[in-house]
């Protein structure tokens, strides 16, 4: 992950028992699993963060406290694709993150490049809530409990949702 810069500290000089450096990583991966290039998710990181800080009273404990901060990581990123949207296409944005690898066989580079570009089209024509759970257990590497938490659902409802997205990139990947 590149560096992302940390939110300011709180009042008495210290983030709340460590959450950023806990949980900004696979908070950058969540969010570039939805799309975001690494610089706008670089920024939604660090927006959440400061959300997180700024919150009126202290973060939940424990279990709970990655449910709450994903939470607030997946509006923040949610809020930002809205305006994003508004201004470009999503698929441009996952085009422009290709690149070729000179050092390898061209035709394997295409091949490779081909191959990327099926998974992407594949997880974008997912409806949002199977691409969002994907990404939080998938990327983001949260439990199925906090997945579930995070999107709000039972952990039933989230294992169907990542059977069904499995699936349905297994079928379109199987097409093509």
């Amino acid at each position: 992950m590149p560096q992302v810069m940390p939110p300011r500290e709180d009042a008495s000089g210290t983030a709340p028992d460590g959450l950023y450096e806990r949980y900004a990583t696979p908070a950058f991966r969540y969010v570039r699993a939805l799309g975001l290039r690494e610089a706008d998710a670089e920024d939604v990181v660090a927006e959440s963060f400061l959300r997180i800080l700024r919150a009126q009273g202290n973060p939940p404990d424990g279990e709970f406290a990655a449910g709450w901060i994903f939470t607030v990581v997946r509006h923040t990123a949610v809020n930002f694709m809205r305006w994003r949207t508004r201004q470009e296409k999503l698929r441009d944005a996952a085009s422009q993150e290709g690149r070729r690898n000179t050092e390898c066989d061209p035709a394997q580079a295409v091949q490779e490049e081909e191959m990327v570009r099926a998974l992407s089209e594949a997880i974008e024509a997912l409806p949002a809530e199977q691409r969002h759970a994907l990404a939080l257990v998938g990327v983001a590497g949260l439990s199925y409990r906090e997945a579930a938490e995070v999107e709000g659902i039972t952990e039933a409802a989230l294992t169907s949702r990542l059977f069904q997205a499995r699936k349905a990139i297994r079928e379109r990947l199987g097409e093509d």
